[in-house]
């Protein structure tokens, strides 16, 4: 069975020069993933990647680790380690599953239950 953890940057928190810092776009996406996915050591990596959040989940073949998640999320984008830390959530196991499931229901919107997030998540799958 395989571990999965999930670090959250949500807009609601985190002043907006940070969040613009770790979007991507859908173009910068193909060369993201991979080096997230090298960079973490995970077997699967998916970037959801909005006007108000960035979120990155990832799977392992055993143990989850978040904190890899977001060592990779930082380096990538040229940001110093305490910045991200400080902005992100992790979770892990059922916690980034019901998680996932809030953003894609829109619970965890701006405007609750915009419908919108749920074309973005199957998207970024």
């Amino acid at each position: 069975m395989s571990a999965l953890a999930c670090v959250s940057v949500p807009g609601c928190r985190v002043p907006l020069n940070l969040l613009e810092s770790l979007s991507f776009t859908p173009d910068a996406l193909v060369e993201a993933l991979p080096d997230l996915r090298d960079r973490t050591g995970a077997d699967q990596v998916c970037v959801v990647s909005t006007c108000e959040r960035t979120e990155v989940y990832a799977c392992w073949p055993a143990e989850a680790d978040p904190a890899a998640l977001v060592r990779a999320l930082a380096a990538h984008r040229d940001l110093p380690l305490e910045v991200v830390q400080d902005a992100a959530t992790q979770l892990t196991g059922t916690d980034a599953v019901r998680h996932l499931l809030r953003v894609t229901a829109g619970l965890e919107s701006f405007v609750l239950g915009e419908r919108d997030i749920a074309g973005q998540v199957r998207r970024a799958a």
